[in-house]
C-alpha cells in the first residue's frame, strides 16, 4: 500500500500545457516497491490522459458531437543541478515524441533518450 500527498497544485504553463508537480510515492515496508518520481508522474499522467480521453466533445446548445478529446504528455523529473527552463525542456522534448509517436500517449524523458540512443 503506498500513500500520495493529499493535494496538487496546477501551473499554467505556456497556452495549452500545464505542469503538474509530483510527489514520491513511499513504501510502507521493506518488501513494498518504492516508486520513482518519474514512473509515479507516468502513472499520474496516464490516468489523467485516460479520464480526459473517455470524455467526448459536445456542443451544448446542439447536442452535436464534435469529437473526441486526446492528451499528449511529456513527464520529465528534477536533477541536481537543474533549473526551471531544462525540466520544462526536457518535459517538452518528451511532449514531442508523444505527439510524433502519434498522440494521445504519455512519454518521459527516458523514452526520449531511448529513441535518441536507437536512431
Amino acid at each position: 500500500m503506498a500513500s500520495r500527498r493529499s493535494s496538487s497544485s496546477i501551473f499554467l504553463y505556456g497556452v495549452t500545457s500545464r505542469i503538474i508537480p509530483s510527489y514520491p510515492i513511499k513504501a510502507l515496508s521493506s518488501d513494498c516497491l518504492v516508486m520513482t518520481v518519474i514512473k509515479q508522474s507516468m502513472i499520474v499522467a496516464e490516468q489523467i490522459r485516460e479520464i480526459i480521453s473517455a470524455q467526448g466533445l459536445k456542443n451544448k446548445k446542439t447536442g452535436e458531437s464534435l469529437g473526441k478529446i486526446t492528451v499528449s504528455s511529456g513527464v520529465s523529473e528534477m536533477r541536481t543541478g537543474d533549473t526551471p527552463a531544462t525540466i520544462v525542456e526536457r518535459a517538452d522534448a518528451a511532449l514531442y515524441l508523444a505527439k510524433d509517436s502519434g498522440r494521445n500517449n504519455v512519454k518521459s524523458e527516458k523514452d526520449v533518450e531511448l529513441a535518441k540512443a536507437e536512431s
